[in-house]
């Protein structure tokens, strides 16, 4: 007994060392290493639960192949009646051997409908992909954004608290200095509140970037990318291929699961011939006499020609000619409009001065309202002008990207395309 268990304990332990050894580094693997922006990307595409998700869905519908070629079981069918004739008793018995013939071309028609919806699985695991790129490079350029933006807003609110110190230290304050201090107050408020805002977006873009990649924020806090100031020229038009736009493929598979769907409402107002040999014995107290012959079962097509099935197919079928059309024009203005935004946006970068707001000037500028040179009116509007500036020039940088990445799905190239 002692020895039994001593080696069911060593297969046990040479087991579990086999499977660990095998699985955990399959598990090591799947850890993502940032050494660039373009890794943090990478990294989404592959972790995003929305493309786990997908992927998934369409492992499982790998298999519809097989649920759709599957051949009915055959089918035994017996009948056994005794009874007593005179002084005989008597015993008779039918079994028949069916197989089912499914005719119309059923199983044909669910093997190209399965066809379909396998491809339809693949499109949505690409357009989950596509959808997940974009919303990683925005998150990714829109963190460096509020970066600047909360720079901005404590540099304002340090100022602010500063010029407020230095009135509490004054014994006295004529009625001018009075409101200037109510009014630093009110704004000094104003950018505590901007700043929360910020710091509370950031929180949420940093947990979802750390849901999409399974990685620490802090580990990617360093690999942001930069201000964009090279953006690469937008082709004005490009052709509406299936096998490039997501949205038009998505359309034509959805005609062929329109175009399978009536072949298969046609082929089930076909009965099913079942077929097969049958063997008999009819016994009595005396003799047993044995026959045999063929058997056959058929529904009759008099009730049901499965008319509603093929109406809704037919409908479906002028819904999905339809729904392609609109896509390819939709898709074609979406790009146009993409297009003018991406143009409007870089035009209004490339047109903006970066540095016109130096911090020697911001310097002099509480350095005259110290002086009593310049209201404060004057100091309250130029820091609002300096926030307002920054906040402008990231929208439309995050308008550009989102208009510049838009135009690679739509065109198909998106994956192709580096951050």
């Amino acid at each position: 007994m002692k020895r039994c268990l001593f080696k069911l304990f060593i297969f046990t332990f040479l087991s579990g060392v086999c499977f660990f050894g095998v699985v955990y580094p399959l598990l090591a693997q799947t850890a993502c290493e940032i050494g660039n922006t373009q890794d943090i990307l990478d990294c989404a595409l592959n972790k995003h639960p929305d493309i786990v998700n997908a992927a998934n869905e369409a492992a499982r519908d790998g298999s519809l192949i097989r649920v759709a070629s599957q051949r009915p079981n055959p089918e035994l069918d017996s009948e056994i009646i005794g009874g007593k004739n005179a002084d005989d008793t008597l015993l008779n018995s039918q079994t028949f051997l069916l197989h089912t013939l499914e005719l119309g071309g059923k199983r044909k028609a669910r093997i190209q409908q399965a066809n379909v919806l396998i491809d339809r699985s693949s499109l949505n695991l690409r357009e989950k992909r596509q959808e997940g790129a974009l919303q990683t490079v925005l998150t990714l350029y829109r963190l460096r954004e509020i970066r600047a933006e909360l720079d901005c807003a404590n540099e304002a609110y340090n100022t602010f608290d500063k010029i407020l110190s230095s009135f509490k230290q004054r014994p006295r304050l004529t009625p001018e200095q009075d409101v200037s201090k109510i009014s630093f107050e009110l704004v000094r408020e104003e950018y505590r509140l901007k700043r929360t805002t910020l710091m509370q977006e950031q929180a949420n873009l940093e947990y979802l970037l750390e849901l999409i990649t399974e990685i620490p924020y802090l580990k990617m806090a360093n690999h942001l990318p930069p201000f964009k100031n090279k953006w690469p020229e937008a082709v004005e038009n490009r052709s509406n291929d299936a096998s490039s736009n997501t949205t038009i493929a998505k359309a034509k598979a959805e005609q062929k699961l329109a175009e399978s769907n009536i072949r298969l409402a046609r082929s089930k107002a076909w009965p099913d011939l079942k077929i097969g040999p049958g063997f008999a014995t009819e016994s009595l107290t005396s003799k047993t006499d044995y026959s045999g012959g063929l058997g056959f079962s058929v529904p009759l097509p008099l009730l049901n020609l499965n008319r509603g099935e093929k109406a809704f197919a037919n409908a479906d079928k002028v819904w999905a000619d339809t729904n392609l059309e609109i896509s390819i024009r939709k898709t074609g203005l979406g790009r146009a409009i993409q297009l003018q935004r991406y143009r409007q946006a870089v035009k209004a970068l490339q047109q903006s001065r970066p540095d016109i707001y130096h911090v020697t000037q911001h310097r002099d500028i509480e350095s005259f309202f110290e002086k009593g040179l310049v209201p404060s009116t004057l100091v309250i509007e130029a820091h609002r002008q300096m926030y307002e500036f920054t906040k402008t020039r990231n929208e439309q940088e995050l308008t550009g990207i989102d208009a510049l990445w838009r135009l690679y799905i739509i065109d198909g190239t998106v994956f192709n395309e580096k951050i």
